[in-house]
């Protein structure tokens, strides 16, 4: 079941909207007969960096994550992520957040009526206002004045929770809950403002097209989670196909240009910052979307290019 290949590449965009809650007992545990997307790099000086290729999303039936996962972390120094959110829960990073989203270029700038009576009418509807109230709070209001990126992040939030997939359950939030127990160094790639500023650079085109594709719910929810059950099974192969090759009938212009802005170009920001935490003599456990890791232009063969050595980790 393959979507457009752009709606698959939308939903790798990491949530901006990351909840630091405790993880508990979840029940039913994961198959864990999968080979887990991991690997192993190695410095020239003998220190490691894991990257682990996360589904981002969470369900409470993929816990406990496999051994050779737990092993890696549990042999870290570091715990390295796209953007710490604890950071980003300092008020000062909220008040500048709020006046970038309220701020410069608003979507009525660039997007036509037909989309944003779209996004009016549902952000007025009954369900999609609670949605949103259980996700960001009962203070939650929107706004006209919302840039493209807030729409982006709050339909992206609203399907994540309709496909049953909640913020206490997400990957990376589990290993940030682990790493400040264990006392573990927590490092963030970049700023979520940078993640957000990195989107206006997004075609209008681009943008009407992922607007819509985030609200026509029911598709982009089953894209969501078939891109989410083909990271759990490991599939390396299919992972690859669907981000490197646009399907029959999509715009390849369009399809290059969400590749670049979602993916490629926030592999190069990412494979930099491993290095650097490598370059310091300390292990490193990076959770980071599967999507970011494979391919010519992932961060796995970014770092053999830059002559780590790196092998894929598999059950013993």
């Amino acid at each position: 079941m393959r979507k457009t290949a752009i709606i698959l590449v939308a939903v790798l965009l990491l949530s901006l909207t990351a909840c630091v809650t405790a993880v508990q007992n979840y029940g039913t545990p994961a198959n864990h007969a999968v080979t887990p997307l991991i690997w192993r790099v190695t410095s020239p000086d003998g220190y490691i960096l894991y990257l682990f290729g996360s589904p981002v999303l969470g369900r409470a039936d993929i816990y406990p994550l496999p051994d050779i996962v737990m092993d890696a972390f549990h042999a870290s120094d570091v715990l390295l992520m796209e953007t710490n959110p604890l950071e980003e829960l300092r008020w000062i990073d909220r008040q500048r957040l709020n006046d970038l989203l309220i701020s410069d270029t608003t979507i009525a700038d660039t997007l036509g009526h037909d989309i944003l009576d779209i996004v009016r009418d549902r952000v007025l509807d009954p369900f999609y206002m609670s949605a949103m109230r259980g996700i960001f709070g009962p203070d939650f209001v929107t706004s006209p004045a919302f840039t493209f990126p807030m729409w982006f992040s709050v339909f992206g939030n609203i399907n994540a929770y309709l496909a049953g997939f909640y913020a206490e359950y997400m990957v990376e939030t589990h290993f940030l809950n682990l790493a400040l127990e264990a006392y573990m160094t927590i490092i963030g790639t970049q700023t979520i403002l940078d993640l957000f500023r990195s989107t206006y650079s997004i075609s209008a085109e681009l943008q009407l097209l992922l607007l819509e594709e985030r609200l026509d719910t029911e598709a982009y929810v089953n894209s969501m989670i078939y891109l989410f059950e083909m990271i759990i099974r490991g599939d390396y192969e299919e992972i690859l196909y669907t981000i490197m090759y646009a399907p029959d009938g999509a715009d390849e212009e369009l399809f290059r240009e969400a590749s670049e802005t979602l993916i490629f170009g926030p592999n190069r920001i990412m494979a930099a910052a491993a290095r650097a935490v490598l370059a310091d003599k300390r292990n490193v456990f990076f959770v980071i979307n599967a999507a970011n890791l494979i391919g010519e232009m992932g961060i796995v063969n970014l770092l053999i290019q830059d002559g780590y050595s790196v092998e894929r980790v598999t059950p013993r």
